[in-house]
């Protein structure tokens, strides 16, 4: 389909209607002469007033098909303004479900996130804590009062160590994951 340009489409209907009236002025007064002339050859033939009869008779068919022309002509502006205005429904609607659509689906990947969170914050709570002294000599098989004692500075320094060391790995696989996460809801970081 070519290029459509309602506001041309709605001048000519403007226009047409308008010449319509004229013509259907003009029609009715060469319509009442008609009579006039039907009704003069009803009391008496006379070639001329035939010839006249004629004249007014081929000039009312012809603006009865002026109009019938431009009758056509308004009906298929109208039909392509109406098509048009469909299309240009159908085409927002789409662009608005489309919209929706592309909501929804991020708002479904976050609910879907946060249920996936909030079932690995729940395995994981308590699971872990943070490396301390104790702990660290639990996991290096030496029980209290075996030669440990909880504020030797070893174990400390390595509870520590583990410490940084283990925030450190968490923000590097964090930044990563986060990248995937922000990739998969589709957001600017």
């Amino acid at each position: 389909m070519g290029l459509f340009n309602k506001k041309t489409k709605e001048e000519e209907i403007s226009l047409n209607a308008g010449r319509i009236a004229e013509l259907q002025a003009e029609k009715a007064k060469f319509e009442g002469v008609l009579r006039g002339l039907e009704i003069e050859l009803e009391l008496g033939e006379d070639s001329s007033l035939k010839k006249r009869h004629a004249k007014v008779e081929k000039k009312v068919n012809e603006l009865s098909k002026e109009i019938k022309e431009l009758d056509a002509r308004q009906a298929e502006l109208n039909k392509a303004i109406a098509d048009e205005n469909a299309r240009q429904r159908r085409e927002a609607i789409e662009e608005a479900a489309q919209k929706d659509k592309e909501q929804a689906c991020r708002g479904m990947k976050r609910r879907l996130l946060d249920q996936k969170l909030e079932g690995l914050q729940n395995q994981l709570y308590g699971r872990y804590g943070l490396p301390s002294a104790d702990s660290l000599a639990s996991l290096a098989g030496v029980r209290y009062g075996e030669n440990f004692r909880p504020d030797q500075e070893d174990y400390k320094s390595a509870a520590h160590n583990a410490l940084l060391e283990g925030e450190e790995q968490a923000k590097k696989e964090f930044e990563k994951l986060w990248k995937q996460i922000s990739d998969y809801l589709e957001m600017k970081i």
